[in-house]
């Protein structure tokens, strides 16, 4: 998407400069084309260019010491204010900066349109690679920038190259496609071959485990049903040997039925605690007092309502309240607010369900669940003792059978053995029925064994998909690396070659050239140049490099002809105007010899003239006032016209 960026202007209030506000604006919203500032050495133009770039960047981490150094000198304001007035793509951003001199902090804010100011500083979608420390130096321009052109620990070149052709993306885009590898992969311990080896390894034994597992239960059910139905024959055959003795026979089975009525007694009384207990009231009479407690205080603060959260939903989508009035939008805004303050219909159902059953469980004293769980508990206790009693009893009744009668006590061996073996085998497929917490690859469970086996079987498939997909993410990454590296080369040679033709033109008689741009612009068969060579190779480069780009970015320059000999001034002054559609300079009366005249030749009449100087100049301060515009501030004044901009002269300069 094509980025369009101006500045409409900006304001100082409180701060070491002289307070000022500059507006660009000529007509119809549009900035001029060029705007020439003319302000005296000491006048602040360093903090006006530092705050213009913090203010557009984001980039400030200024500490308590920074923060001291914005204020102004000899004065007791306590706070201070930069705003910058930016029109992006036809809509206005306004960027604030914020100080506090009490408290050494600052606030940075932007207002979106239709949004207003926003908490903090966020650099709107189309405009985010512009509004970076790193490139905003590009566009706000000083001889400083012009040297680390040229410095060959300097990356400075190569950046605004990426930056403005967006070549750069490519490398964001192999960056994100290692994210997003690093996100399908994170969990999965395994991503080459030797992972894939191992978990089919893993695999392979989990199911040999598992067949073998099946194998043993299938073995062990056949025999429970062949031993279940022994103990049938043989139980039947000891039946027999006792019923050859009436008298045996009687106290056997009034021995036996004794044992197993005390053992249904003690499951249903166990069976009926169990459902006492399942209620806390029931437990301690300190449970059951806390929640009669809970339901006074519901009662006490009348929860829940008699209206719901559900009524005032529905109500906002009313054209007219239930007292007749309409509802309008601020209205309606209000009902939903209210309506959060409300307890929804399942809240309120939950409550009065849960008052009810308070109600009902807790009606009469609160320890009375808890005498009743005590007096069961006493009751199963001593039905467990008659359980023991007829166990023993029935026990003694076997043994003197096994004393008169040498058959009966052979048949009773066999059937315990039996019953033995039958409770180990009920055991042992327990324990291959039932899922083993341990998750152990070596456990006797069937159900954790195919748990594992699902699990490594998943992994299997992960490191195979990884595979495949790091062998796609590494072509890709090929593909996107190869494609950076020919654009570079492609967009660099040929800005090389125009940088070059213009160098050439300003500067015809010096045998400066650009060879390459490998991080910094490497001039050929030398290091480097002096100040105002060094400011022209810059503007050559940056011409070049904003006549090529589809994005129209401002140009601010402090001291835009300083160094500059004044045999080249003129040709730089009719290369500005081919740089952008928005020039703004910082000067010094000193500059405008050679280049302000070029400057408008070039140009036409669209030139913004203003002169900003700090009040203390009583001579200055006269002649201002035989101007027809000029603004009077705190500390300063602020002139626009062309005449008094070329007449204006400070000594000290």
């Amino acid at each position: 998407m094509t980025a369009e960026m101006k500045i409409l202007g900006w304001r100082a209030e409180g701060l070491r400069c002289p307070d000022h506000s500059i507006n660009l604006i000529q007509k119809k919203n549009s900035p001029y084309n060029i705007s020439l500032i003319q302000m005296p050495n000491g006048t602040g133009k360093t903090t006006t260019l530092t705050l213009l770039r913090a203010a557009l960047s984001g980039d400030a981490n200024w500490g308590d010491e920074d923060i001291k150094g914005f204020a102004k000198k000899n004065s007791n304001l306590k706070k201070g204010i930069f705003e910058v007035f930016l029109l992006l793509n036809n809509k206005k951003y306004p960027i604030v900066l914020d100080f506090d001199f009490e408290s050494n902090t600052f606030k940075h804010q932007i207002s979106f349109p239709g949004l207003g100011l926003r908490p903090k500083f966020e650099r709107p979608q189309a405009f985010r690679n512009f509004m970076k420390g790193e490139f905003v130096n590009f566009y706000i321009f000083d001889g400083e920038l012009a040297a680390n052109l040229l410095d060959k620990n300097s990356t400075e070149a190569e950046v605004v190259v990426e930056k403005l052709f967006q070549v750069d993306q490519l490398l964001k885009l192999s960056e994100r496609m290692g994210f997003y590898w690093d996100q399908k992969t994170k969990d999965k311990s395994a991503k080459k071959q030797a992972g894939k080896t191992l978990r089919s390894n893993q695999v392979k034994k989990l199911r040999d485990r598992l067949s073998e597992l099946k194998k043993i239960q299938d073995g062990l059910s056949k025999e429970f049903i062949e031993i279940t139905d022994r103990v049938k024959e043989v139980d039947q055959q000891y039946e027999d040997e006792i019923a050859k003795s009436k008298k045996l026979s009687e106290k056997f089975s009034e021995a036996q039925k004794e044992d197993n009525d005390s053992l249904v007694a003690v499951n249903v009384k166990a069976r009926e605690l169990l459902n006492i207990m399942a209620c806390p009231h029931a437990l301690t009479e300190r449970f059951a007092s806390t929640l009669i407690e809970l339901k006074e205080g519901l009662d006490r603060v009348k929860l829940p309502e008699s209206a719901a959260k559900e009524f005032f939903v529905e109500l906002a989508d009313e054209d007219d309240c239930v007292c007749g009035r309409p509802i309008n939008k601020e209205t309606r805004k209000k009902i939903l607010e209210r309506a959060e303050y409300y307890l929804g219909s399942d809240e309120v159902s939950m409550l009065n369900s849960m008052k009810t059953d308070i109600e009902e469980a807790l009606s009469g004293e609160s320890a009375l669940n808890e005498k009743i769980l005590i007096q069961e508990l006493n009751e199963l206790g001593e039905l467990r003792t008659k359980s023991r009693q007829a166990y023993n009893n029935l026990d003694f009744v076997k043994n003197e059978i096994d004393g008169i009668d040498p058959e009966a006590k052979k048949v009773r061996e066999e059937l315990d053995k039996l019953k033995t073996r039958q409770d180990e085998i009920e055991s042992e497929l327990k324990i291959l029925n039932e899922d083993d917490p341990s998750g152990n690859e070596d456990s006797n469970s069937i159900d954790t064994i195919k748990r594992l086996l699902d699990d490594a079987e998943k992994k299997l498939e992960e490191v195979t998909n990884t595979i495949n997909l790091s062998k796609k993410r590494d072509i890709l990454e090929k593909i996107l690396i190869e494609s950076y590296n020919k654009s570079m080369s492609y967009i660099t040679s040929e800005i090389c070659n125009e940088t070059n033709n213009k160098i050439e033109e300003l500067m015809p008689h010096n045998n400066i050239r650009i060879e390459k741009i490998d991080k910094c612009l490497v001039l050929k068969g030398q290091s480097g140049g002096s100040a105002g060579e060094q400011l022209s190779i810059a503007y050559a480069f940056l011409a070049t490099l904003f006549s090529r780009s589809e994005h129209s970015l401002p140009f601010i320059v402090d001291s835009p002809a300083g160094p500059i000999d004044l045999a080249i001034r003129p040709k730089i002054g009719n290369l500005i105007p081919q740089l952008t559609d928005q020039f703004v300079a910082f000067t010094i009366s000193s500059e405008r010899e050679k280049f302000v005249s070029a400057l408008k030749k070039e140009s036409g009449n669209s030139i913004q003239y203003l002169t900003v100087f700090k009040s203390g100049n009583e001579e200055l301060e006269e002649d201002v006032k035989q101007e027809q515009e000029f603004t009077q501030t705190l500390d300063g004044y602020i002139v626009e016209g062309e005449v008094f901009f070329n007449k204006f002269q400070i000594d000290e300069e």
